[in-house]
């Protein structure tokens, strides 16, 4: 048998993502400090302290069947500062938000590996022509360092009009282009760890939708051409897609596209003064470097007004249930809370 350096080797992906879930339901689980370069137990200290601070809203109830919900509108959730969890009355998890949970180290080199896909998030920025709102100039904060634009890549989903599965995903062209496959090539390794932090994130917070992606994933690569399966193999998020916005603002919107059922997972990588905003509830959540926030950008309509100090990179990701249910026949079900978890007496926000 080979001598093991390091016992965390043993552990998969979905082991220490269950054991987060166990930790943070108040369950004493043994994290390992490190696993492959993700700070595990720091995100077990974030998960936990949200988890013990569930933030009710009875209006919350309906609305979570509705994407343009009215009935949101008397709720108000002020600036939310600390480790939280936003559950309807019936205690679903809506929003989960976590301050600092990203490792500053995996933080700065996901903030760094920006720089090696500068000039594609560059044409993502229409200064002529069709424009629409997530590629207007306007929204850009040109600073002296960090790149300006935005993009999205995946690993295997279907192209615009081509979600009826007669045809099979694939990697976005944004990915395997052969002008950028040198640069995402290179990008897809660079940001490895921060993919296994929100991974673990999600395994955690949503094991069902954590599943389905895994699960999707897991096919494509074994079933996809040569040339398409290399980029699957390269793509470590569970997530079908992320989009990169970089020093960039956003208006308030909903994401149409996306899962009511299943969490988007958006952190920000530099400036601690950007908040993401919730017009709808009321309030704001300080989006400091390396926070991660989850939510169904489906149900809340969501915004980053413009911030005064310091540069930042977002990372958006977000599932696609027509890719997943090529793979598994039920449909996502929603977050539960973990049963460990002492539920609060119920009052309105």
């Amino acid at each position: 048998m080979p001598k093991v350096n390091n016992a965390n080797a043993y552990f998969s992906e979905r082991d220490i993502a269950q054991r987060l879930r166990q930790f943070a339901g108040g369950q004493d689980k043994f994290l390992p400090r490190t696993w492959r370069g993700v700070s595990v137990q720091q995100i077990g200290n974030v998960l936990k302290k949200a988890y013990k601070n569930l933030m009710t809203a009875d209006r919350l109830s309906k609305a979570t069947h509705i994407q343009h919900a009215k009935l949101l509108e008397d709720v108000n959730i002020g600036l939310v500062t600390k480790p939280t969890v936003l559950v309807s009355s019936d205690y679903k998890p809506l929003i989960v938000y976590l301050p600092h949970v990203v490792a500053k180290h995996i933080e700065r080199n996901a903030t760094e590996a920006t720089f090696g896909i500068e000039d594609i998030l560059a044409k993502g920025v229409k200064k002529s022509g069709k424009k629409n709102w997530r590629n207007e100039q306007a929204r850009f904060k040109p600073y002296q360092r960090l790149p300006v634009g935005q993009e999205a890549f995946s690993g295997g989903w279907f192209a615009q009009g081509h979600a009826s599965g007669k045809t099979p995903p694939r990697p976005s062209v944004s990915l395997r282009s052969a002008s950028n496959e040198k640069a995402t090539e290179q990008w897809l390794k660079d940001t490895t760890t921060l993919n296994l932090t929100m991974n673990l994130i999600m395994g955690a917070v949503h094991p069902d939708s954590y599943n389905a992606g895994a699960q999707a994933l897991r096919n494509l690569r074994q079933e996809m051409k040569p040339e398409d399966a290399k980029w699957a193999c390269l793509w470590a998020s569970v997530a079908t897609a992320v989009a990169i916005v970089s020093n960039g603002t956003s208006p308030p919107h909903f994401d149409s596209k996306g899962d009511v059922k299943q969490f988007d997972a958006l952190t920000n990588l530099g400036s601690d003064y950007v908040r993401l905003g919730f017009p709808d509830l009321g309030g704001s959540f300080h989006y400091h470097g390396g926070s991660v926030v989850l939510f169904s950008g489906k149900l809340f309509k969501h915004e980053v007004k413009d911030w005064v100090v310091g540069e930042r990179v977002g990372y958006a990701y977000f599932m696609r249930a027509e890719v997943q249910k090529q793979f598994r026949k039920r449909p996502v079900d929603w977050a539960r809370i973990p049963k460990s978890v002492p539920l609060p007496s119920k009052s309105k926000t």
